[in-house]
């Protein structure tokens, strides 16, 4: 098992995504993240270094981990009008289920300029599915690819 996949790691994060969520990364404190999560902060600070390494761990693990899957399991059907009222569906539907998540990642995006890059970030995998998705309805229309999927 990697370092990154280790039961002891998942916790923390887990813990810190809670928190984050409830509270706001400036009102979390790392050791009331180690308490959820029942290690020390020593084990907390072995794995993430700092309370930023938290919250780069936790955003990274969510987004597309919650999102993608999702997207895989959308029975395309090649017609466009079809598969853009799916695509949508599951976005809505993701955003309600994790209105929590999404209003933590807006917050922190506005009270912690200095993690807006890793943030963006997570948008190439998303990026990626999309250029794919997008990918074979654009093609031959004299459409660039990547300015439509950004558009969606």
């Amino acid at each position: 098992m990697s370092e990154d996949a280790t039961p002891t790691r998942q916790r923390i994060v887990d813990a810190a995504l809670k928190l984050f969520t409830e509270r706001g990364i400036d009102s979390t404190t790392t050791r009331e993240i180690a308490a959820l999560a029942d290690v020390n902060e020593v084990t907390l600070f072995r794995h993430f270094g700092n309370k930023e390494g938290i919250v780069r761990a936790a955003v990274q693990q969510t987004i597309p981990a919650e999102t993608l899957p999702r997207f895989d399991d959308i029975d395309l059907t090649g017609d466009l009008q079809a598969d853009l009222a799916q695509l949508t569906e599951t976005i809505v539907r993701i955003h309600n289920e994790r209105q929590d998540f999404f209003r933590f990642c807006f917050a922190n995006l506005v009270q912690h300029p200095e993690h807006r890059q890793f943030f963006l970030d997570m948008q190439v995998p998303l990026m990626a599915w999309l250029h794919d998705f997008f990918g074979p309805h654009v093609a031959g229309t004299g459409l660039d690819v990547q300015a439509v999927a950004l558009e969606f």
